[in-house]
């Protein structure tokens, strides 16, 4: 019985941490936020009450939500437009030229506009560089087109841990999915232990089963477990976002 109250009270608080991140993460559509007073506190334990708290607070402060997920969805995009019009008028022809012959997976996630070089892509805690065919096109001179960086767990970028460079798009996914394994042990293990929530300050939501790099400021750790459904929530909710 007292098992299965434990169970009852994690899921309240996480359909709780559920609704104010999905809130967080979609300024065009604000969803309501329990307050303080609509949130039963004797259903969380007190580690969960003070994280609900936190979050809250970093909610109602618009300059906060300015500084995170705001970002994702707005000046990500007006960045690009004003780096492709007023910095560089043949960054984006160029970029594009660096991709048209290859097909890029779609759950790739886009963040060239942090680039000046060449155009970059998020997978996982993998960071990848696509540069153009032909060397002679290459802004960066180097000899081989794909460059392969890996994460470390806080955005410190750990290239001295994991660097590859590649020729062809097959050589990367390859890599890629020789580490699947390892990244869906650390999903489990993040479901049933701890749920880090990552919040890149000016460019994007990222997914956080992945854990990609972020902001050290940013770092937000839950220490109750969620349901795997509300989990789900989450991350769904964020790849949507993403690929928007």
């Amino acid at each position: 019985m007292e098992k299965q109250m434990t169970n009852k009270n994690n899921n309240y608080a996480g359909d709780i941490l559920v609704s104010i991140y999905n809130a967080w993460g979609d300024r065009n559509d604000l969803q309501p936020l329990p307050s303080a007073d609509e949130i039963d506190t004797d259903k969380l334990t007190r580690k969960q009450a003070d994280f609900v708290v936190k979050f809250q607070e970093a909610w109602e402060s618009a300059n906060q939500v300015d500084e995170f997920i705001y970002f994702a969805k707005q000046d990500e995009k007006d960045h690009r437009k004003s780096n492709v019009k007023t910095d560089n008028e043949t960054t984006k022809s160029f970029f594009d030229s660096c991709l048209e012959d290859i097909d890029i997976p779609e759950h790739w996630v886009d963040i060239s506009y942090g680039n000046d070089a060449c155009p970059s892509f998020q997978v996982g805690r993998y960071h990848i560089f696509v540069d153009h065919k032909l060397q002679s096109k290459r802004e960066s001179g180097l000899p081989n087109r794909f460059h392969i960086g890996y994460c470390a767990d806080y955005g410190e970028f750990a290239e001295s841990n994991f660097s590859q460079v590649c020729d062809t798009l097959d050589e990367v996914i390859a890599i890629i999915k020789k580490d699947e394994i390892r990244e869906v042990v650390k999903f489990e293990f993040c479901t049933q232990k701890q749920m880090l929530f990552f919040m890149y300050g000016d460019q994007k939501v990222f997914n956080a089963r992945c854990f990609p790099g972020t902001s050290r400021s940013a770092q937000f750790d839950v220490d109750y477990k969620l349901t795997l459904k509300q989990f789900a929530m989450m991350t769904n909710f964020n790849e949507r976002n993403i690929n928007a």
